[in-house]
């Protein structure tokens, strides 16, 4: 049985697979990543004047990936991309999978982030280890600030 292709408008209706993978594939790619996730990024994208481009959405492109077979298009780990990039040196091939992150610690080392952190005159009884707290209490004292509002200790 030939799998349908991908189809670039939204389609009514899904298409029989012969593998629940392939079916699931189908539906993250035309629904949930068409309507939640490219949808969430432009909106947040845009509200700060930023064009989002995502090159690999091309229908052209999804349809020659969904000519790979779910059992090797799904393998664990990187195998599909060592697998077609034999050259791929060890430190790539041995780094775990993982998420674009914003380096924010390493950021917030500089010294001028950290006048402004103490300038915030944190509590002595705050845990301020993690990056995030210490940005947390500098954002909610230049509101204080902004609004007239002196922090209670």
């Amino acid at each position: 049985m030939t799998r349908p292709n991908i189809s670039c408008p939204k389609s009514p209706k899904v298409p029989s697979f012969s593998s629940l993978e392939d079916e699931i594939s189908f539906l993250e790619i035309s629904r949930y990543m068409r309507n939640q996730l490219l949808r969430d990024s432009d909106v947040m994208s845009m509200a700060w004047v930023l064009e989002v481009r995502v090159p690999f959405l091309d229908c052209h492109v999804l349809n020659s990936i969904d000519s790979i077979p779910h059992t090797l298009r799904l393998s664990p780990g990187k195998q599909l991309l060592i697998d077609a990039v034999p050259e791929l040196p060890d430190w790539v091939i041995n780094k775990p999978k993982q998420g674009f992150l914003f380096p924010f610690d390493r950021w917030l080392e500089d010294p001028e982030w950290d006048r402004i952190f103490q300038a915030a005159n944190p509590p002595t009884h705050l845990s301020l280890t993690h990056w995030y707290r210490r940005w947390s209490l500098v954002i909610l004292q230049q509101w204080l600030n902004k609004i007239s509002v002196s922090a209670v200790s």
